[in-house]
């Protein structure tokens, strides 16, 4: 009879495999439009914009100034610094060569030191003036403002001199000078630039992979319903009577439904591998990776789906209403991956919601496959997945008990 009954199971699971595969091919179509859609934004691949830097010819020490506009690595992801003579700056910038620029006044480092400062132009073009754009403006704002602090320095140290009557005032206000401008030309080993990514060892284009995976995964309790669906209550009761137990009619329902999951996600994966490790453009976190690549991500996944059925399977059946048991699905796949971090980096929520998501089989499952997607398996989290999948198989079946028991009273 257990034969016959998971036979029957899975004849049932393949009947609701015309709207599975539609919805899942639907839903990984936009998927892959978004995971693709990062490659448009990915810095590394756009041409860098050309930054004009005016200086005189003859001005030897205003030429030092074009490595201090140039140390910050992140600007430079954006934009290159060209060196010009003004007579070619409206050249450069009528032929949409440079999208802005910096005049330096002539013999500006000489006046600086005499205590005439001149300030930067700062000149725009038509092209981009955006976020860098408006980070290299502050950035030659702060650096007028340390230029003027060191004048400063020098002033006190004239006066010192002065007061105190001491020896050597000429020399020791060379020595502070160059001090200075060694500080000012190596501002950028003063800080450490990192990258803010929503965990310490996945980037931000592997993590909404990861989420697009996990969120295909938990909708395919609404795109095949009928196979999360209790069976018809006479039947269960009639093989109840004859001995085969309402929690062996649940067990083998969920094998079925894993197998069917597994088995079709399979497919599924081994065509998507074949498509991505021969597409040319990928996200840059993707650029290098083959068919071999993406299987050693896909396969890993399925281990995930049993516990992820297994949730939606619990819900259909403490939940008997079809449409209610839908909607009720659908808003808490919204709401727990909203706590998990699915549409809002995690680490960014609140302390209260963090310590609540943790408990949440929608975070253990995200931060499984993610670690699928990086390779760096962690066994506390594959046990959680394990731990979680029968905790769920057991109010599940404790769903399915409790239904007839009610039917009974009745």
């Amino acid at each position: 009879m257990k034969k016959t009954y998971f036979k029957l199971q899975c004849k049932r699971n393949f009947h609701s495999f015309p709207g599975f595969f539609l919805g899942i091919l639907l839903l990984s179509l936009f998927g892959v439009i978004l995971f693709l859609g990062f490659q448009e934004s990915n810095l590394s691949k756009i041409k860098p914009q050309s930054v004009g830097i005016v200086i005189d010819e003859s001005d030897n020490y205003a030429k030092l100034l074009l490595p201090l506009l140039s140390g910050t690595e992140s600007i430079n992801k954006q934009y290159t610094f060209v060196a010009l003579t003004p007579d070619k700056l409206e050249k450069k910038f009528s032929s949409g060569k440079i999208s802005m620029a910096f005049i330096i006044p002539k013999n500006y480092v000489k006046d600086m030191i005499n205590g005439n400062v001149k300030p930067i132009t700062v000149q725009y073009g038509t092209g981009d003036t955006g976020l860098a754009s408006l980070l290299l403006k502050e950035l030659c704002s702060a650096a007028a403002t340390i230029i003027l602090d060191t004048e400063k320095g020098i002033y006190a140290l004239d006066e010192y001199y002065f007061y105190h009557n001491l020896p050597n005032q000429p020399e020791s206000e060379r020595k502070l000078n160059i001090d200075y401008i060694k500080r000012i030309l190596m501002r950028n080993t003063l800080f450490e630039e990192k990258e803010a990514t929503d965990t310490k060892q996945i980037q931000y284009t592997e993590y909404y992979f990861a989420v697009i995976m996990v969120l295909l995964f938990c909708f395919i309790g609404i795109l095949a319903p009928g196979m999360f669906k209790s069976d018809a209550v006479s039947l269960e009761e009639k093989l109840h009577v004859e001995g085969f137990s309402y929690t062996k009619q649940s067990i083998l329902k969920h094998l079925s439904i894993w197998l069917f999951a597994v088995a079709s996600f399979g497919v599924l994966f081994f065509v998507a591998s074949v498509i991505l490790g021969n597409l040319e453009q990928l996200p840059n976190d993707f650029e290098d990776y083959t068919f071999s690549s993406w299987i050693g991500i896909f396969i890993p996944m399925l281990l995930a789906l049993p516990m992820v059925c297994t949730l939606i399977r619990m819900v259909y059946e403490w939940i008997s209403d079809a449409s209610v048991s839908m909607l009720f699905l659908f808003l808490g796949i919204l709401l727990f991956g909203y706590f998990s971090g699915f549409f809002y980096p995690y680490q960014l929520l609140p302390k209260i919601i963090q310590k609540t998501a943790v408990i949440l089989p929608t975070k253990v499952s995200l931060d499984y496959v993610s670690q699928c997607v990086t390779g760096d398996f962690r066994s506390v989290t594959v046990v959680s997945l394990l731990c979680y999948t029968l905790f769920l198989l057991f109010f599940s079946i404790a769903g399915t008990n409790f239904r007839h028991k009610n039917i009974i009273r009745k």
